[in-house]
């Protein structure tokens, strides 16, 4: 996993419309279950043989494929469309919208045993948080970014969960909340995948 430049601004004005619409969602959330993005936990999971792939326990509200206001709706739809366009793959999908309450908003390990896949994360924070990557069983972590001038919170993320020995997991640690939305398409369309990120990287 890395983090790349969010330099093409119509990518920018796509996400800062669809993020206006989930931090306006009516939210409810609750402080628990309190984050366990330890490397203990991690080990849990890798030790179980029954493990979906999928994380087991999170604190966060997942909105993809769910039709919560007509604006949101119209605009994920848009966005995924003009990916597929761009890239002239079709099996371009939201994997997850993620709403994190503030302070201990988090998604569990997970390694996509469930569904593997490549991921483009796009994750908005105002305050602070952070995204553990284990592969091959070397951590990598990369805190959210900050560049109000330009990507105005916007840290994009790319990497690929193989369901073997990949797993990721992230938090939320700031006052305010935080948002996470992960696009992903199958492995074997690279070609489609290294073009997005082209596209994403380039003014």
């Amino acid at each position: 996993m890395k983090a790349i430049p969010i330099k093409n601004y119509q990518i920018i004005q796509r996400l800062d419309l669809i993020g206006e619409d989930m931090y306006g969602l009516p939210h409810k959330w609750q402080h628990h279950p309190l984050p366990k993005c330890d490397v203990a936990t991690l080990k849990n999971y890798i030790d179980n043989p029954n493990f979906s792939g999928y994380p087991e326990k999170s604190n966060s509200i997942d909105y993809s494929g769910r039709a919560v206001s007509k604006d949101f709706r119209d605009r994920t739809l848009a966005l995924i469309g003009a990916i597929k366009e761009l890239t002239v793959n079709d099996h371009w999908y939201w994997d997850s919208m993620m709403f994190q309450p503030p302070a201990t908003g988090w998604t569990g390990w997970h390694n996509g045993g469930d569904k593997p896949h490549k991921f483009i994360s796009f994750i908005h924070n105002s305050g602070t948080g952070f995204t553990n990557f284990i592969h091959d069983g070397k951590r990598t972590k990369i805190e959210d970014r900050h560049r109000p001038s330009d990507t105005k919170d916007w840290t994009c993320l790319v990497g690929e969960l193989n369901g073997k020995d990949t797993w990721k997991c992230d938090r939320n640690m700031g006052d305010t909340p935080r948002l996470v939305l992960t696009l992903a398409i199958k492995g074997k369309y690279h070609k489609a995948f290294d073009e997005l990120e082209t596209f994403i990287k380039n003014a």
